[in-house]
């Protein structure tokens, strides 16, 4: 008893750590050492994001002198699209200078390092050979250093997979352009140019099917996709508020304040998936709401329809570990991890370390030493060492005499 209940002791710890990120950058989701996507300055620099968080220096979006971020939206949908600028074009529209009249293009934001970029890959290969007969040209926009790129796309898992246009972007003027001006802040990201050249749509790339369908009829109104998108954009800037007013219920132990404000962004965007999973993780952790797996179980399909695996990833681990979640529902978490295993295609290795934590919390040695081998033989580097050392306490476990 004394080594599982060190185990648990160990996990406390590193659980509140994530805790702490988690609750205060909903758009930052890692079960263990892991961001699925986070919030960026461009995709390159992201990267540096990414190695801070494994080591757990980034707490909030932030300047220089610990403001936070407020950028000034200068594109909006309705607005002319602005000129991409691409250092070279790597596949597919060699050609592509600008956006061609009575044409659609869809230019999206992504990186080599991006686990929900490489899962919708797929997705806007089907999309593009769906519509190219009508014009459709979609562009991967990626500003990571060219042989990073080149080697990704020729690689045998994607050279394949992508049927669609990849371009570099030319020292991030694009992503400054497009990402920046518009305010957003995580990838993937696509926007639509219609026919006339204006932005017709802004948002993640798994929302993209009856819009861009909507835009290649002629049947899309501008100026209410514009009205929806600023309501969405109202609802993000309360969300913000309510990351900021987190740090400080948290100290009162009253969320309030917290919960106001995300039922407030709830009601301009009942369907805002950070909302619903901010409330989430409020209602069945520090609030110990007893209904709140009922929302719980509205994310878990959620999730899985937009193959987001990553945030279904981390809903399990909030609820196996988290200090604050008195309720563990097991069979919940155990769902959600499995769900995510099967979206991922079994391919993202800190699903496997969550995966053997439900095990391990249902009893299952066997089970949780067999995932956590398989996460940590699946990773390299820093992740690998880290999955290694959950894999040593697992068989220090196996070894213990029992009664």
């Amino acid at each position: 008893m004394k080594k599982i209940e060190g185990i648990r002791k160990y996990s406390r710890v590193r659980s509140g750590l994530f805790s702490a990120i988690l609750l205060s950058l909903p758009m930052i989701f890692a079960p263990a050492l892991i961001a699925g996507c986070a919030s960026v300055t461009s995709p390159n620099q992201n990267q540096q994001k990414t190695d801070d968080l494994e080591q757990g220096n980034i707490e909030s979006e932030s300047d220089e002198e610990g403001n936070q971020r407020d950028e000034e939206i200068t594109l909006l949908i309705g607005d002319h699209a602005p000129r991409p600028q691409f250092s070279e074009v790597l596949r597919g529209d060699v050609n592509f200078e600008n956006f061609s009249k009575d044409k659609v293009t869809v230019l999206e934001f992504w990186a080599t390092w991006c686990g929900p970029c490489l899962a919708g890959m797929p997705h806007l290969s089907d999309l593009q050979r769906t519509y190219t007969d009508r014009g459709l040209t979609i562009i991967g926009v990626s500003d990571e250093k060219p042989e990073v790129v080149k080697a990704f796309l020729s690689s045998p898992e994607w050279s394949e997979k992508i049927t669609y246009t990849m371009a570099l972007d030319d020292r991030s003027q694009t992503y400054e352009s497009y990402m920046k001006a518009a305010d957003r802040s995580g990838i993937p990201c696509a926007f639509v140019i219609d026919q006339s050249g204006r932005i017709a749509w802004i948002g993640h790339p798994s929302d993209l099917d009856d819009p861009l369908s909507r835009i290649l009829d002629g049947e899309w109104n501008l100026q209410d996709a514009r009205t929806r998108y600023e309501m969405g954009e109202t609802a993000s800037e309360i969300l913000r508020l309510a990351e900021k007013s987190m740090d400080a219920d948290r100290k009162i132990g009253d969320f309030t304040k917290t919960i106001d404000f995300v039922n407030r962004g709830l009601l301009l965007e009942p369907d805002n998936l950070e909302l619903l999973d901010m409330r989430f993780r409020l209602l069945a952790g520090p609030m110990e709401d007893p209904d709140a797996y009922e929302l719980g179980w509205r994310l878990i399909k959620e999730y899985s329809d937009q193959a987001i695996y990553d945030r279904l990833n981390s809903i399990a681990w909030y609820v196996l570990t988290d200090p604050s979640v008195k309720n563990r529902n097991i069979d919940f978490a155990m769902t959600a991890v499995t769900t995510a295993n099967r979206v991922a295609e079994g391919k993202f290795a800190p699903i496997y370390e969550v995966l053997a934590r439900a095990h391990f919390e249902s009893g299952d040695l066997e089970a949780a030493i067999k995932n956590q081998r398989t996460a940590f033989e699946m990773s390299q580097g820093r992740l690998a060492e880290h999955f290694r050392k959950g894999l040593d306490r697992y068989l220090d476990l196996k070894q213990e005499p029992t009664d």
